[in-house]
């Protein structure tokens, strides 16, 4: 197949000499074209010029070149230099995909080239046959279960590096932590990942995963390590800072442990009969947790000689210890080459070699070191949902990425004796597209399992060992005894066999049951604050506009727009995740009952066990992670959305206005929250009143944590039962057209608008005699029977009432005085 695409490229071939005779050298890449312009070699791998077993790959006028081993001369890639759709498989109604202008950027290893054009989309080829997509041809797809096209987002256009990661047949076997042996499989896999633009971050997706870079992997010394550069082979990962301090580690999705569906995992050490060139050591226990980052010997440096930040790392060989470094340089007499060893070696020797390194990217052998990638979390423990008091729990250095172990720190606030379990948090694999899990206002799901002596459970308070012991016994090294769910604001942490106890920490002090908090969290999402907090998207209320700011006011006009679209986009996208994993959910429940009733859970054989034993947790999880998140944005994004329309309408009202005449946008016509509309309206953040219908004190409160809520808390009350307990229930009173409302009132100091009635909690009141219990019915029936249908909020002179439905007052209190 190789050689008949060469024969049709001697015409290229004859235009390249003609090139190279006449001694043009291409500017074209020049600062990543550092073996040369179309090479006899490439030594050392950058984002324009790869090698894999067997060819070696250059980019020149956005076309990509080849040569197999041992060839002198450089042709176009199959024929074109650039990812095409075979004419066949066109014709006979496959899909399809439109050939790039141009390729940008390309990486390989193993059997694997990988390409993105100037578009950031990316493409991928195959030199053998083993994998199940045809050699020698060109997919524009990626990931499992649904295979799309990978595109850079805003995150990774500027990423420092990126690298592809193939373990096949070529490596053979990889070796776990106990030191044992495993068999690649069938297709082995093929790992894309990507160095942050501030050199801290990893991000990575592998063939078996979503197309999205949101799986991480914590970097060297915590991720505060900087790294100039990045190359990768063998799912093994090579960094070089900018005082040339370098660490290798082997580390993927499977080999982090984050795949129990289909590999069998263990921290204890287990016995191991089958050698890596066994296919059943695939099936047998792989050993975690992962290894850690190894740092690489210092490469000594004397006279003229220096580092560059170009490095590679390339397999040559089976097993983990098959990989050779090497890093682009100056040798002591100022010669250009590289050094290199094997991965496990400590010595580096030097090798010149007629490389054009340019000057800028030579090390300045100064360190610099970040920010360590860990949050900290204060919080406490909670039995059947009721707190459990004088017992705090703190985690100081959890990671937020997909691997990354953490300690967990447990006091006893009596004695002040405290004791210290170490986790190891795994993510959960999940077949739905997902952003920045953790960041992005959504959650990242964690198997955890914890690490600790047998003797950390006792402590001096018989109360304290209580607990502990009620929650931690047996777990230590027990393969996922425990999940969590994790962001930036929160730690969630509860066993798996039993709900009984959870740890809930949070990143700012809070007394928020749980799920309390949880749910506050999740109405607060960023992109929600985003559209309050985002300053494109607000005029300045004190600027006098004149005609001339018309381009200004039309694009924040569009970018509020956009705002809308992203709002509705992300609502839809959490809905068909929500529909899609509660399918899969009980879809997969019904292959797990069938396997247990007809005993195919007992065979390990293929591994119909080994995916059986977690499946239906990680399904599970994932069904509930994105109905309640559904559910949260489905609640919320509407008052948002009116919000951001009526900032619209109100713009362009004012651009239709304007005139030669400088004028200042109404102060009084536009908030950015419903909060503010409440202020100016002259509703307290607490409004004591009345409810004259259920002869029970209220209370109406704006709840300040949800600024884009259109409702209040409406709180009835018992006040006789303040000795004995406090009684009360409450409903959410929501106002959908609160804000045209205000704007036609404020003139009158009148308003009028509809009220929508909502069931929040059981009613809580005490049934400690007759009256109580009369009054719990009444409540719990007044709700059922009358607020049902829309009620109506009144603002008049010095009040605020809200009616039922027939006209009744459920609530009176009243308004703050106007501001002066």
């Amino acid at each position: 197949m190789v050689k008949s695409f060469v024969k049709k490229t001697v015409f290229f071939l004859g235009i390249l000499t003609l090139v190279q005779t006449q001694g043009i050298f291409s500017q074209e890449n020049k600062e990543l074209s550092i073996n040369g312009f179309m090479p006899p070699q490439i030594f050392v791998s950058t984002q324009t010029q790869a090698f894999l077993t067997g060819h070696q790959f250059t980019i020149y006028n956005g076309r990509i070149w080849s040569k197999e081993d041992g060839q002198t001369q450089w042709s176009l890639f199959l024929g074109t230099g650039l990812p095409f759709f075979p004419r066949g498989e066109r014709l006979s109604g496959h899909e399809w995909f439109e050939t790039p202008k141009e390729i940008v950027e390309i990486a390989a290893d193993g059997d694997t080239i990988f390409a993105f054009d100037s578009e950031n989309h990316m493409y991928r080829c195959y030199t053998q046959t083993a994998t199940v997509d045809k050699p020698f041809e060109w997919h524009d797809d990626f990931g499992w279960p649904k295979r799309i096209q990978l595109i850079k987002d805003e995150n990774f256009k500027k990423a420092r590096a990126w690298g592809i990661g193939v373990r096949r047949r070529d490596i053979l076997w990889y070796t776990d932590i106990f030191g044992h042996d495993h068999h690649y499989g069938t297709m082995g896999l093929e790992t894309i990942y990507m160095l942050s633009e501030n050199g801290q971050e990893i991000r990575f997706t592998d063939s078996g995963l979503p197309c999205s870079f949101s799986k991480t992997i914590l970097g060297p010394e915590r991720g505060s390590f900087i790294a100039e550069n990045m190359s990768v082979s063998g799912s093994t990962l090579f960094l070089i800072n900018n005082a040339g301090e370098m660490y290798t580690r082997l580390i993927d999705f499977d080999t982090m442990g984050c795949d129990p569906m289909f590999f069998k995992y263990s921290y204890n050490p287990p016995e191991q009969k089958y050698s890596g060139t066994d296919y059943r050591s695939n099936y047998t226990l792989w050993g975690l947790p992962n290894e850690e980052w190894k740092k690489q010997p210092q490469i000594p440096l004397h006279g003229k000689a220096k580092l560059s930040k170009f490095i590679s790392i390339s397999q040559n060989g089976r097993g983990n210890s098959a990989r050779s470094l090497k890093v682009a340089g100056l040798s002591d007499d100022g010669q250009p080459g590289f050094y290199q060893k094997q991965i496990d070696e400590e010595n580096w020797t030097f090798v010149r070699a007629a490389m054009e390194i340019p000057e800028t990217s030579y090390l300045t052998n100064v360190a610099q070191t970040g920010k360590k990638h860990e949050f900290s979390y204060k919080g406490s423990i909670y039995k059947n949902s009721k707190k459990i008091e004088g017992i705090s729990c703190a985690i100081e250095d959890f990671t937020l990425t997909s691997e990354g172990s953490c300690n967990l720190i447990l006091k006893d606030d009596f004695s002040g004796e405290s004791v210290s379990i170490l986790l190891y948090p795994l993510e959960l694999w999940t077949f739905l597209m997902q952003k920045d899990p953790g960041f992005d206002g959504t959650p990242r799901n964690y198997f955890v399992t914890p690490s600790f002596d047998s003797a950390t459970l006792n402590t001096e308070n018989p109360a304290f060992t209580k607990i502990l012991q009620e929650i931690f016994s047996g777990t230590s090294l027990n393969l996922y005894s425990f999940s969590a769910s994790a962001t930036t604001s929160y730690v969630h942490l509860t066993g798996r066999e039993s709900g009984e106890y959870e740890i809930f920490l949070t990143a700012e002090p809070s007394v928020m049951a749980p799920q309390e908090f949880k749910t506050k969290f999740h109405l607060t999402a960023p992109l929600l604050e985003n559209s309050i907090e985002n300053q494109q998207l607000i005029l300045d209320c004190q600027k006098k506009y004149t005609i001339l700011d018309a381009p200004q006011i039309s694009r924040v006009i569009m970018e509020n727009k956009k705002q809308i679209e992203q709002l509705s986009a992300d609502v839809k996208d959490l809905k068909g995740y929500s529909s899609n994993s509660t399918k899969a959910r009980w879809g997969y429940s019904l292959v797990e009952l069938i396997t247990t009733i007809t005993f195919l859970n007992k065979i390990d054989f293929p591994k119909i066990k080994t995916v059986t034993m977690y499946g239906s947790d990680i399904m599970k999880t994932n069904a509930a992670t994105f109905r309640s998140m559904a559910e949260y944005r489905t609640f919320i994004y509407p008052f948002a959305v009116s919000l951001l329309e009526k900032r619209i309408e109100v713009y362009q009202n004012f651009l239709e206005e304007l005139s030669e005449t400088p004028k200042s946008l109404p102060n009084q016509m536009i908030c950015n929250s419903f909060t503010d509309y409440f202020e100016k309206a002259g509703i307290s953040k607490k409004t004591k009143g009345t409810s004259e219908v259920l002869l029970m004190q209220a209370a109406l409160e704006i709840d300040e944590n949800l600024p884009l809520y259109g409702g209040m808390q409406l709180i009835f009350s018992d006040e006789e039962q303040n000795e004995t307990g406090y009684s009360s229930f409450s409903i959410l009173v929501e106002f959908p057209e609160f804000i045209d409302a205000y704007l036609k009132g404020r003139k009158t100091n009148s308003l009028s608008c509809r009220a929508v009635f909502k069931k929040l909690s059981q009613n809580n009141l005490n049934n400690q005699n007759s009256n109580n219990a009369d009054k719990k019915n009444k409540a719990e029936f007044f709700f059922e029977k009358h607020l049902k249908k829309n009620g109506k909020l009144i603002l008049e002179n010095d009040e605020i009432k809200i009616l039922t439905a027939k006209g009744k007052i459920l609530f009176v209190g009243k308004l703050k005085p106007p501001a002066e």
